[in-house]
């Protein structure tokens, strides 16, 4: 797509309609019935289902914690695109007349306590670009944001798109995370879901990262491996 990113609708899964079905998964449990009519004895550790719900930070607060320039330059778009709505919720916001509407963050803990939840955030701080418009990494309001998160959930790094044709930008985001939640960071999800075969998992791997989230396609839900 225009992302550079494998579509969906290109995959032998969705062409023939298995998008949606584990389908290796599906094959190993008619391997294992086959097995099992040999060796009677045979038996796997039973597995359960879990639900992990994840999240992704890109960007913390709608218009609290931009800095100067950005503030006043959407102020400014606002303003030229008759926007006046917008304008006059963004001042509100600023002078502390209204919470920001992305700060739903305690709601969010309150559901996992209340549905006891696995929850997982994964945390987007790159430098600002094009395609990665994050919180600025210096604001002291967004790092104890995320001090209190990973209090409750677990935090992985949420590589920027920047970071897929430059590796050294995800070294620094790995490490930006690092010293925020002074622990070791070992899973991550890719920003936009930008994956680059082989290379994305070699760099991950490079930094000791274990988890990847990001086996997934952007527009349909399904299993990307079939497993």
């Amino acid at each position: 797509d225009h992302y550079e990113r494998f579509m969906a609708k290109e995959s032998v899964a969705f062409e023939h309609g298995f998008l949606q079905k584990p389908l290796v998964n599906m094959w190993l449990q008619k391997l294992l019935g086959v097995i099992q009519e040999k060796y009677t004895d045979y038996t796997i550790p039973e597995q359960s289902f879990k639900y992990v719900s994840t999240i992704d930070i890109d960007n913390a607060y709608c218009y609290l914690e931009k800095g100067f320039v950005r503030t006043i330059g959407a102020f400014v778009r606002s303003a030229w695109l008759g926007n006046w709505d917008e304008f006059k919720e963004r001042w509100r916001v600023l002078i502390g007349k209204q919470s920001d509407p992305y700060d739903t963050f305690e709601t969010q803990l309150s559901l996992q306590e209340k549905y006891e939840v696995e929850l997982v955030y994964f945390v987007l701080l790159a430098d600002y670009g094009l395609n990665d418009k994050n919180i600025p990494v210096q604001s002291r309001k967004f790092q104890l944001l995320i001090k209190h998160l990973s209090d409750y959930a677990f935090i992985g790094i949420h590589p920027s798109f920047g970071s897929n044709t430059q590796n050294k930008k995800l070294e620094i985001e790995w490490n930006r995370l690092k010293n925020i939640i002074k622990r070791e960071v070992n899973i991550s999800r890719q920003h936009f879901l930008k994956l680059s075969f082989p290379q994305t998992y070699r760099n991950l791997l490079d930094l000791d990262i274990q988890n990847d989230y990001t086996m997934g396609y952007a527009a349909y839900p399904g299993f990307r491996a079939s497993i």
